[in-house]
């Protein structure tokens, strides 16, 4: 905290709203509040969605656990804990997950009527033969097949053997499911939102398109010189590029960052300059037309200068993940329609929609209209499926049917969601769909088998064509039957790479 001009360490929960607030570079942001003084860029990924940083100024307003990557700000407090965006986020998850339904326990129900009448039914099974014979062993002995054949041991293991084969299996393929609800809600499901940053891409600024007018090798040299020591997530995203063409070039000196815009430095005694599209007039009009057409589809431009000339322009974006096409193909497979609700800009989610073929979705959500979202399409009865990887998507997440979360993303993500993805891709997001209705379906075998297997031994048992021994044998071979059955579900195979 920043107290007469001196800095001072001071535990969080004593922070109140007017204090300012010292944040360091690559440090997350502690509380809500205004900046006072600084510049630079914040990543708001985990909480808005937005893949790419957004820069901030004196005046502008920063959000709490978001993080401040190339510069350090002071920060006057302007909410505090539970006034926070983020304790917000958490209340909403609280009160999501306090109207989900909960799991039918039909078992258990049909049970509780089911135990009752075969008692009865092996009394008066009794008491019949005992006035048609007067034979007192006979018709104990029949009384005691009827209880025998009806022991519901079949109907008890039905459902948890399918779910303790289910959920191992689960486990083997890095699909962690959390509880019977989970496997329940999948198998009627009809929409699933999708987030769209680290769910449908892979997080990252990557290279999409470069045009040029010097050598390749001179201009991703003087790119990896520039960039050398910067933590920005573009400059990243270029050292990487540059890595994958073999170019590893010493720093540049005399480098200078310019907040907002770039950076410049010498690069072999000549000046470059690596800058963002804004405000950039070009000499080259096959550059001016690249940037102009980066731009409108959404991507992110970078403007590299030599001396006062451009030479070169880089369209950079949060790339397709490599199993999301499939998946998204499997999803329509299954008749689920998906959806993508994204933090990111307008542009950037259509981009990806498109490349997907998804017609429907929504961009700029906050965390309270992704939750809304879900809330509208549960009550108009869609059965819905929620996946995401962001603090803004734990309401959602929460709120929804079924949800899954990314293992690579937020804890409070993974806290709010029934099945979590230790393989973060679109590919094991469908592989834990078809798991949890394959175990579904194992369940309604062996219920049914359970039901059948009573409703047919049952009456041969009270008319006296069975002992208590044969009846002792058809109930145990029901159970085996019922275990095997759920145990074929360690065969199940995952159809994503």
């Amino acid at each position: 905290m920043v107290r007469d001009g001196q800095h001072i360490n001071t535990p969080i929960a004593d922070v109140v709203i007017g204090d300012e607030i010292f944040v360091p570079a690559g440090t997350q942001i502690p509380v809500d509040g205004i900046v006072v003084s600084g510049m630079g860029h914040v990543d708001k990924s985990l909480v808005t969605g937005e893949s790419l940083p957004e820069r901030v100024v004196a005046g502008d307003a920063v959000i709490g656990a978001t993080v401040i990557i190339d510069s350090a700000l002071t920060v006057r407090a302007t909410a505090v804990g539970a006034g926070s965006v983020l304790s917000g986020i958490s209340r909403m998850v609280h009160q999501a997950q306090a109207d989900k339904s909960k799991l039918t326990h039909l078992v258990d129900r049909v049970s509780a009527i089911f135990v009752p009448v075969v008692v009865v039914l092996a009394t008066a099974t009794a008491l019949g033969w005992y006035l048609i014979d007067q034979n007192l062993a006979h018709s104990l002995t029949t009384g005691i097949a009827v209880l025998v054949i009806a022991c519901p041991c079949a109907l008890g293991l039905a459902t948890p053997t399918a779910l303790l084969v289910g959920t191992g299996r689960g486990a083997q393929m890095g699909i962690l499911i959390r509880g019977a609800h989970a496997l329940e809600s999948s198998s009627s499901l009809t929409t699933i939102f999708l987030d769209k940053t680290g769910t449908l891409t892979q997080g990252r600024m990557s290279v999409t398109d470069v045009m040029m007018t010097i050598p390749e090798k001179e201009l991703w040299t003087a790119i990896d010189a520039l960039e050398k020591t910067s933590v920005h997530p573009i400059a990243s995203s270029l050292r990487a590029y540059a890595k994958s063409l073999g170019i590893d070039a010493p720093a540049a000196t005399d480098v200078r960052t310019i907040s907002g815009h770039g950076v410049q430095g010498l690069v072999d005694g000549i000046d470059y300059q690596v800058m963002s599209a804004a405000d950039i007039t070009y000499s080259d009009s096959a550059l001016a037309q690249a940037a102009r057409t980066y731009v409108g589809r959404g991507d992110t431009v970078a403007v590299i200068y030599r001396e006062t000339n451009a030479v070169g322009v880089i369209g950079l974006a949060d790339t397709v993940a490599a199993s999301s096409r499939q998946a998204i193909n499997d999803l329509r497979a299954m008749n689920i329609e998906p959806v993508v609700i994204s933090g990111d800009h307008t542009q950037a989610v259509k981009r990806v929609c498109d490349q997907l073929g998804i017609t429907a979705f929504h961009a700029s959500t906050s965390p309270e209209q992704k939750l809304n979202l879900v809330s509208q399409a549960t009550a108009a009865g869609e059965v819905v499926a929620m996946i995401g990887d962001g603090i803004n998507d734990a309401a959602a997440l929460a709120k929804a049917h079924l949800s899954i979360a990314m293992g690579s993303g937020t804890d409070i993500a993974a806290s709010a969601a029934d099945i979590v993805l230790l393989r973060s891709t679109m590919g094991a997001a469908v592989d834990a769909i078809r798991l949890s209705q394959a175990t579904m379906r194992t369940v309604r075998l062996n219920l049914f088998w359970a039901f059948a297997y009573n409703v047919a031994a049952i009456p041969l048992a009270m008319a006296g064509y069975l002992s208590p021994v044969v009846a002792a044998g058809a109930m145990a071979a029901s159970s085996v039957f019922v275990v095997t059955n759920s145990l074929r579900l360690r065969r199940f195979v995952s159809t994503s790479n």
